[in-house]
């Protein structure tokens, strides 16, 4: 457990300067449990062939327990990813939880959603659906719900060496699982490249099950609403990461 965790917050405005001037404050309690397991065998010893490997896992648990306020604090303009929330990693990720693209069939029901407070804007087929947290049908940052973090729930790696008469093989695979990042997508600006030939754009009736919403002209990516339930996503991966073949001469 760390306690006293520091951070550079701004000093408040009634301290002049209009508050340019920052200083280090203890601001709360961060939470880490751990796991680290190392297993190393000898899988078959013989003459002309031998087979060795370890295997090495490790898993972290880690949350804020406390802030300062008792509420999470925004450290920078990015609420979604520069927000400190209790019971959460430091570097975690908030935003709309993505529920896929409205369909034909669901006119009448994305009709029942808003995309503005005063609910002239309703949402239609082609459009980005997300979660309403709050139940109030208006999607706004009020339904925000935590995503994931920049840390993984667990990292391995599997490493083999075999000897094969006067050949040497290593072959390593690394896997890394559960952490998140910025999807590529997140920058994509429709109107510079692509359509729905080459992107897998809504278009009624012949593509409904898209991974994008509808085309609407004049607008970015990050111009639609419910966008930021796209902007990041699970990085999980598992890869070979080195592989190697030597020959010893006699």
């Amino acid at each position: 457990k760390t306690t006293d965790m520091l951070l550079l917050r701004s000093l408040p405005t009634s301290a002049g300067q209009a508050g340019t001037y920052a200083t280090y404050t203890n601001i709360g309690e961060v939470k880490n449990n751990g796991v680290e397991v190392t297993i190393n065998t000898r899988n078959i010893v013989k003459k002309n062939f031998q087979w060795n490997s370890t295997l090495t896992f490790s898993a972290n648990s880690e949350k804020i327990v406390d802030l300062i306020d008792g509420s999470d604090i925004q450290l920078g303009n990015d609420k979604e990813s520069s927000t400190l929330m209790i019971g959460h990693p430091i570097k975690s990720f908030q935003g709309y939880k993505y529920l896929g693209i409205w369909t034909t069939a669901e006119a009448e029901e994305a009709a029942k959603y808003f995309s503005d407070d005063n609910k002239t804007q309703a949402f239609k087929p082609g459009d980005i659906k997300t979660q309403d947290t709050d139940g109030d049908n208006v999607i706004k940052d009020a339904d925000y719900v935590y995503l994931g973090s920049t840390s993984p729930k667990w990292f391995a790696g599997f490493n083999n060496d075999f000897k094969i008469g006067n050949f040497d093989v290593n072959l390593y695979l690394y896997a890394r699982w559960g952490h998140w990042g910025e999807s590529p997508l997140s920058n994509f600006n429709p109107e510079t490249g692509g359509d729905y030939t080459t992107m897998d754009y809504w278009v009624a009736g012949t593509n409904e099950n898209a991974d994008f919403p509808a085309l609407q002209k004049g607008k970015k990516f990050s111009d639609y609403v419910g966008y930021l339930g796209m902007k990041y996503c699970e990085k999980s991966f598992i890869k070979l990461k080195r592989f190697t073949v030597g020959y010893t001469l006699p």
